[in-house]
């Protein structure tokens, strides 16, 4: 590419793809793949990571060029320790990232800066000078909608929704958290989607709830839907977006490719499917189950998703007593390290980064 002048950059759209995590964000986004004139990033946090520092300048000063160096050295990192079969589908053009031309600086607002380096992700199959727009999938952006609109007034936001009980199990059982903790994953989709119901009475008009439930079932309906919020061309390619993926089944099976992003990219090539609609019915045990309606009962009920328990007072009474502690360990640290995280001077957040090997 790397560099695009000022004026094309102006010409293209931005839109927010965000939701709590194993919401169906990243089929949001492999379905907004398939259209030619959309480019739909995986979680890349650049508009985000200096906004604080850089989002009022206008032209960008010089010092952004040593900055985005040091923070895409870190990341680079990480991504060859842990997601070597994600190169393959996800490069950058690291002359751009290492060595940005400082010169171009001058020529930058903020938002036609984020542009440009959202444009360097490098994507399989993808044309980039037929892209009129860019739509940044990140689930921690639902905390920053506000920031978001400062940057890009006219972005759309589609908020990626599914039942509380199908994502906890979904985490319990990912190779990616491999934790699982019921109580922690349940109480973080309380805090993204009790976030999320503010935002849509807030922005009404901005935002769209995308139910995964009804994405599976009727794709096309929904498909079309989602265009005609972002004011996109439909194609018939979105309803097969696994078909843009140039990834061999013999790639999968090399030594060298983590079993998180084995199991990763072998979902990404599935056609859209229904088969784990109602696992959780099946997969979760009845004290399991006790305890993700004891935390998402109540706010799920905002989305229409209705308790399949009736817990009593005094069970609730024990349960927030027992998870007490452990949830007010979630809660600080949910808000420090995402909730406020880049609201936090840059310097600091490369500090964590190096430190305990944050990788936003």
């Amino acid at each position: 590419m790397p560099y695009i002048s000022p004026q094309r950059l102006t010409d293209v759209h931005v839109h927010y793809i965000v939701g709590s995590n194993r919401s169906g964000t990243t089929l949001l986004t492999t379905v907004l793949n398939a259209n030619n004139e959309v480019l739909s990033t995986p979680e890349v946090r650049f508009t985000m990571a200096f906004w604080r520092q850089y989002g009022n300048q206008n032209p960008v000063s010089g010092n952004f060029a040593e900055d985005l160096n040091t923070y895409v050295q870190i990341i680079y990192k990480y991504v060859q320790q842990a997601r070597k079969m994600q190169l393959s589908l996800t490069d950058f053009d690291k002359d751009t990232y290492f060595n940005f031309d400082t010169e171009k600086l001058k020529q930058l607002n903020y938002a036609n800066l984020c542009k440009l380096l959202l444009f360097n992700i490098q994507l399989p199959n993808k044309n980039y000078d037929t892209i009129k727009t860019i739509v940044d999938k990140n689930p921690d952006y639902t905390f920053y909608i506000k920031q978001l609109l400062k940057i890009y007034p006219d972005a759309k936001i589609l908020v990626a929704m599914r039942d509380y009980r199908a994502v906890v199990l979904s985490q319990k059982e990912s190779i990616e958290t491999g934790t699982g903790d019921i109580a922690t994953q349940a109480y973080l989709w309380h805090i993204y989607n009790k976030e999320i119901h503010k935002l849509i009475k807030q922005y009404e008009g901005k935002i769209m709830p995308v139910y995964y439930e009804q994405m599976v079932q009727q794709p096309e309906l929904v498909v079309k839907q989602i265009c005609s919020f972002l004011a996109i061309d439909f194609t018939p390619e979105m309803l097969n977006p696994q078909q843009k993926l140039s990834v061999k089944a013999q790639d999968l099976q090399k030594s060298d490719i983590s079993e998180r992003d084995k199991k990763k990219i072998g979902d990404l090539i599935k056609p859209i499917n229904t088969s784990r609609l109602e696992a959780w019915k099946q997969r979760l045990t009845p004290n399991e189950m006790t305890l993700i309606e004891h935390f998402c009962a109540q706010t799920g009920q905002k989305f229409g998703y209705q308790p399949t328990l009736q817990i009593s007072a005094s069970t609730h009474l024990k349960l927030n007593l027992r998870y007490l502690f452990r949830m007010m360990y979630i809660q600080i640290s949910f808000t420090i390290l995402t909730k406020y995280y880049f609201l936090l001077p840059f310097k600091l957040r490369i500090f964590l980064m190096n430190k305990i090997g944050l990788r936003r």
